[in-house]
């Protein structure tokens, strides 16, 4: 008996030391779960629609790419305890070349849509596979309350702290992970996310520089269509609006408050009417999600609420749920590194006029490389993403340090310069440093890759290239010549 007390608190004590031995960031384990040939990265630009001019800024330099799932220890959404979190990490298979790192942060899932099952709303999890083909290396967090993180702790949506502390970590894990798998990295980190991500790149990039800007060198960062104005414009449009009241959005940021705050209400019946009340508990339980509720929600969220307890968050701005989502706004702050805040003004879900707002606001605190970009006029929030994540990546590639890859800058490029930009009426195209008399054909494409303008013109000149009846949105020029060809994104202001 004696023996057996003594083995079971060698063994306690031995685990014990193992827990003290773990650190936000430590990778638990690692698993391959997806791997593609030249045929499979081929078949994934084909559904992403990188064909034609698209195609030119994810040239294919490497024709073998690995998806992994990472598990790694991170703080939980109310910083008492280290818990399990997991996300993808989308690998080129090569040691020749020190890769550059972006993190990618997806948009709004349901529980039964996860990123490291790779069953993720719009094909997010494969959006590391064009990245890796052209050289970088790409980490996606699933975030606290998805894929690894155990099932008593829900996802903590719109909480920013939790969010950034998630992604910091997995960046962490991700480091670990390359030196094991001998994939050499650059210092070089780039930021983006779509939507919720749009939120999540702006609360990591925030804690990244504040937190670990010794760790990490952020050297760009493109949120896309996110909520960075949780208590003005988007509280007001979810309690207000007909247009922007996402019902699941609102069940979904009810139920992550009072995780975290605790203090939101007492019992659900509180917050919405029958059967709401009821109904929003069964589609985010982690365990079984019931999906097909969200079909029987309402249209416009706000006729969820009970009458009293939203006039009570209208009306008091002490109210709880305003303290909460105060604690969350992630626009009040000024970015070091360069930020496009990319936006479409059709979007149905999160008001375009909080990239406009927050760009002002971050430019009237004193930043310096701060723009508020309008991809299209035309796409609506979900249109918005993919052409919205391909213009970061064609900005990222300016600011790249890599191998020789087709991302890498010409020597005929290096010799052309473009500017305004972005413009308003016209660009200027100066190729007098080209010798001069040879000929030069411009192309303007939109974001769909149509092509809008096209003319030839006489290098060792500087010439104005008039644009001003296109919309304003994000262009592609391509500029070729005898010596070789650059492609450049333009962008028309309002």
């Amino acid at each position: 008996m004696k023996k057996t007390i003594c083995l079971s608190l060698l063994i306690f004590l031995y685990f014990s030391s193992l827990g003290l031995a773990q650190n936000r960031g430590d990778l638990i384990s690692s698993t391959l779960v997806a791997s593609y040939d030249l045929a499979g990265i081929e078949d994934v630009y084909e559904d992403f629609g990188l064909t034609g001019i698209l195609a030119a800024f994810f040239a294919i330099d490497y024709d073998s790419v690995e998806i992994h799932k990472l598990v790694y220890w991170t703080i939980d959404a109310r910083g008492e305890a280290l818990i399990e979190a997991s996300g993808l990490v989308t690998i080129p298979v090569s040691t020749d070349c020190a890769f550059p790192v972006v993190n990618y942060n997806h948009g709004t899932l349901r529980y039964d849509a996860q990123l490291s099952d790779l069953n993720a709303f719009a094909m997010q999890h494969l959006v590391g596979v064009p990245f890796a083909a052209n050289g970088y290396v790409m980490v996606s967090p699933d975030f606290l309350g998805y894929g690894a993180t155990p099932n008593y702790h829900p996802h903590a949506y719109l909480h920013a702290k939790s969010e950034a502390t998630a992604v910091v970590d997995m960046l962490r894990a991700a480091t670990v992970f390359c030196e094991t798998a001998a994939i050499p990295l650059s210092e070089q980190l780039f930021l983006s996310g779509y939507s919720h991500g749009g939120h999540v790149t702006m609360a990591a990039h925030r804690e990244l520089q504040e937190f670990h800007a010794e760790e990490f060198r952020v050297v760009a960062s493109a949120p896309i269509s996110g909520a960075y104005d949780l208590s003005g414009t988007m509280r007001d449009s979810i309690l207000l609006s007909d247009n922007f009241s996402n019902s699941f959005f609102i069940g979904f940021s009810m139920l992550s408050y009072q995780f975290v705050y605790g203090n939101l209400y007492e019992d659900l019946s509180e917050v919405f009417v029958s059967p709401y009340d009821s109904l929003i508990p069964l589609m985010l339980n982690r365990e079984d999600p019931q999906s097909d509720i969200f079909d029987l929600l309402p249209t416009a969220g706000y006729q969820m609420f009970q009458p009293a307890y939203r006039d009570a968050v209208l009306n008091d701005p002490e109210h709880p749920v305003n303290v909460a989502i105060r604690d969350n706004d992630v626009y009040d702050w000024i970015p070091q590194a360069p930020t496009h805040l990319y936006y479409c003004e059709s979007d149905d879900v999160v008001p375009f006029s909080i990239a406009l707002s927050t760009s002002d606001h971050m430019i009237s605190l004193g930043a310096e490389d701060v723009t508020a970009i309008n991809v299209s006029e035309e796409e609506d929030h979900q249109g918005c993403a993919i052409p919205s994540v391909l213009f970061a990546k064609v900005w990222f590639d300016e600011f790249r340090e890599s191998c020789n890859t087709s991302a890498s800058t010409l020597a005929f490029g290096e010799a052309i310069r473009i500017y305004p930009n972005p413009f308003t009426d016209g660009i200027y195209l100066d190729t007098r440093e080209i010798l001069s008399g040879s000929q030069l054909d411009v192309q303007v494409f939109d974001y769909f890759g149509r092509l809008v303008s096209q003319l030839p013109i006489r290098s060792g000149e500087n010439q104005f290239i008039s644009l001003q009846n296109l919309p304003a949105a994000i262009y592609l020029v391509r500029i070729s010549g005898e010596k070789g060809g650059i492609t450049r994104m333009i962008v028309k202001g309002r």
